[in-house]
């Protein structure tokens, strides 16, 4: 069930907000338009969106975002900055950036319905003459209400270094997931006990140390069987853990959990659903912040941004290492790839012996050097701007 909040005052929400550099965007439409209410610490706007209501925004985003990215995946992605082109005029993000937002630089966006499948990172607007994206100008978290901010009393509490644990595929499926894996605890040294090999992790293992840590990074993937995002679940050679029974344990000290992977079994994942009856409920124990990706993607181009993002956060908030990372790995050319990247992804490939994904390793092989020979490869919104901050 969803977790009920009470209402808050302007004035108690604008307590909230960490500094007069932040702003709140909170979207909400109606039968006839979309209303976005921009909430700073001591000033507050109403932006309107006229003509884009429910059926005219709302139902457009199912039809053209959420159910072409299901049934029609290459169109899709192929029309992927056009959409958002469409979207971002729909919203009127260039005059909402003029009027409210001038001297801000971090955003905590609190979409509604549909909007909650939107990667806002990836929103084109002008800046200066130029078309960039939301992320050049901004830092961008999400939210599902202005109540959820109560339940975070210590927003970017620094991360201890020895308190972090990795948990590698263990449904075999992902190819460079222990690569990634690897990558993180080399850079956070990660020792073996808090390091739970693929094919040996085991469910107690699991729940032991998810209650230790204050970082769990879960290189599985996250199983959907069910429409009930509570249902969801990881998978262990002697067993499975859902979200219900984790929501159950005590986890005082977690503060970040990174979901990579979300597997759908045959059926659309809402994403409104699983922030406000999934996420929400990790925030309300205590979680800082979840990370998770809004479509799947192809292992290189995840490894490398999971890779830059972990790298950023040793110096950076996760909000600017993430932006940090989206814009390293769109702006990443095919020859610094060839000569930085390529010859450590191919030594890992090459130690690889698991026969039932030596199809799968060779696909990689190709793919990487093909990626290569491009000059942006990784310039389309399809491969940086999947990932969302969820929290604070």
């Amino acid at each position: 069930e969803q977790l009920q909040v009470n209402g808050l005052s302007i004035e108690e929400i604008q307590a909230l907000i960490p500094d007069e550099t932040t702003a709140i965007l909170s979207f909400y439409s109606t039968a006839e338009n979309t209303y976005i209410f921009v909430v700073r610490q001591t000033e507050i706007f109403l932006h309107i969106c006229e003509g884009e209501g429910i059926e005219t925004l709302q139902d457009w985003i199912e039809k053209s975002w959420v159910e072409n990215q299901k049934n029609h995946l290459r169109e899709w992605r192929n029309k992927m900055i056009e959409f958002l082109s469409e979207l971002s005029r729909r919203l009127q993000f260039n005059q909402l950036i003029s009027d409210s937002l001038e001297n801000c630089n971090e955003l905590i966006i609190i979409p509604h319905l549909k909007l909650h499948h939107i990667p806002f990172a990836a929103l084109p607007i002008q800046l200066e003459d130029q078309t960039v994206y939301l992320c050049d100008r901004f830092k961008i978290r999400t939210i599902s209400s202005c109540q959820m901010l109560k339940y975070n009393q210590h927003p970017n509490q620094t991360i201890d270094s020895n308190s972090i644990a990795i948990l590698e595929d263990t449904t075999g499926d992902l190819v460079l997931t222990r690569y990634e894996s690897q990558k993180i605890a080399q850079i956070y040294q990660v020792s073996q006990e808090f390091y739970l090999s693929g094919e040996t992790a085991t469910v107690s293992q699991f729940e032991s140390l998810i209650k230790q840590v204050q970082l769990f990074y879960m290189g599985s993937p996250l199983r959907f069987p069910s429409e009930n995002p509570l249902e969801a679940e990881l998978q262990f050679n002697d067993g499975t853990i859902s979200i219900a029974q984790m929501l159950a344990w005590h986890l005082s000290e977690l503060l970040e959990i990174v979901i990579p992977s979300l597997k759908l079994e045959n059926q659309p994942l809402d994403f409104y659903e699983l922030n406000m009856r999934v996420f929400n409920r990790f925030l309300e124990r205590g979680t800082q912040r979840l990370i998770y990706s809004l479509w799947s993607l192809e292992d290189i181009a995840t490894s490398l941004l999971i890779w830059f993002y972990y790298q950023n956060l040793q110096q950076k908030s996760c909000t600017e290492a993430l932006r940090q990372a989206q814009i390293q790995l769109r702006n990443l050319t095919g020859q610094e790839l060839e000569k930085v990247y390529k010859p450590e992804i191919l030594a890992y490939l090459k130690q690889q012996q698991e026969t039932k994904n030596q199809q799968k390793i060779n696909d990689q092989r190709t793919l990487l050097a093909w990626k290569c020979q491009q000059d942006y490869p990784f310039e389309s919104p399809y491969y940086w701007a999947n990932f969302i901050i969820y929290g604070c």
